[in-house]
């Protein structure tokens, strides 16, 4: 566990049981609410990276107990409903998952109806059908499994990393994930096999990396959860443009209301930047029928202060003791 991890451990078990519990019993009720945001459970691909996209399977189910527990958890229905008209019950609580791996979704299903939840999945049908997962962790695959060497790596321009120690890998992942973040989404496969190629990596395991089919998703749909869009291929407005934005935003819509039906349409912004999120991008949602669209800054889910399309969540990473400081950490953000 990092450094950061115990630490905010530490804080939320110590604060919980005064100032973060009676954060959440004054401020969140009414037109204020509490999103919660998991990612993948298990172990990080590669160490020193992205620590806080996981959580460990234990910790997954201690954070599920503390928030049947704790908290006022609604079904994705009744706590956008809630958001919208301000009826919102104290210490009101929506659980959502970015990305839907199948493993996670695979231990995450049985865990959240052992206690009668439900959550909102977001989901990429582009990458769904081509078998790819999300570029962040194709990466990180990569990295993790590069022999070890100096290795020149021709995206863009030339780029030599050297792959050695494990924050060597965690560098060599940095300097290449900001040339992939930029680059327009049609362009990853590309850029992901040259960098496969020239790391030398035959293949990386793609049991853990494979995400949720439609028949998974449509169990979930079965049992009261909710699938949102998360773009086609996990796309940017600032990376696409906003045409092309535009584009996978729509078709990830129709593909999901293919498979699933008509329900509420929600939306998460991929990665959470803020200039991912801004008033071009809201008018492309907004032109698209979209209720609700979550962002990945921390905060108060709030409509009246920050609009129906920039739904602030807090990360439900490391511990349950970490979570613990998730309500008070929303109410002074």
């Amino acid at each position: 566990m990092t450094v950061r991890a115990r630490i905010k451990g530490w804080i939320g078990a110590a604060l919980w049981p005064y100032h973060a519990r009676l954060a959440a019993e004054l401020v969140l009720r009414n037109r204020r609410g509490l999103v919660l945001t998991f990612h993948n459970i298990g172990t990080p691909v590669l160490a020193g990276v992205g620590e806080d996209l996981f959580i460990s399977d234990v910790e997954f189910v201690r954070v599920l107990d503390f928030i049947a527990e704790h908290l006022t958890p609604l079904s994705p229905i009744d706590f956008l409903e809630g958001l919208r008209s301000g009826t919102l019950p104290a210490r009101a609580t929506l659980i959502t998952f970015d990305d839907c791996y199948e493993q996670t979704v695979l231990k995450a299903f049985p865990e959240l109806v052992r206690r009668n939840l439900a959550a909102c999945f977001f989901v990429n049908p582009g990458l769904i059908a081509s078998g790819r997962p999300i570029p962040s962790i194709e990466l990180m695959g990569l990295c993790a499994a590069a022999p070890a060497g100096v290795h020149d790596v021709r995206i863009d321009r030339p780029l030599r990393v050297e792959i050695g120690s494990a924050a060597s890998r965690a560098a060599a992942y940095r300097r290449l994930w900001s040339r992939i973040l930029n680059c327009p989404s049609p362009y990853h496969p590309m850029l992901l096999r040259q960098i496969r190629c020239d790391l030398r990596v035959e293949a990386v395991p793609t049991g853990e990396d494979r995400l949720a089919g439609w028949d998974l998703l449509k169990m979930l749909d079965r049992a009261g959860m909710l699938i949102g869009n998360h773009t086609m291929f996990h796309s940017t407005v600032a990376a696409d443009g906003v045409q092309h934005f535009g584009r996978e935003v729509a078709e990830a819509y129709q593909r999901i209301e293919e498979q699933l039906g008509a329900k509420a349409r929600v939306f998460c912004y991929p990665y959470g930047r803020v200039e991912d999120s801004g008033p071009i991008a809201e008018e492309v949602l907004r032109g698209l029928g979209t209720d609700f669209a979550f962002v990945t800054q921390g905060g108060v889910a709030a409509p009246h202060r920050s609009g129906h399309l920039n739904i602030h969540r807090e990360d439900a990473s490391y511990s349950a003791e970490a979570t613990k400081l998730a309500p008070l950490l929303a109410c002074l953000r």
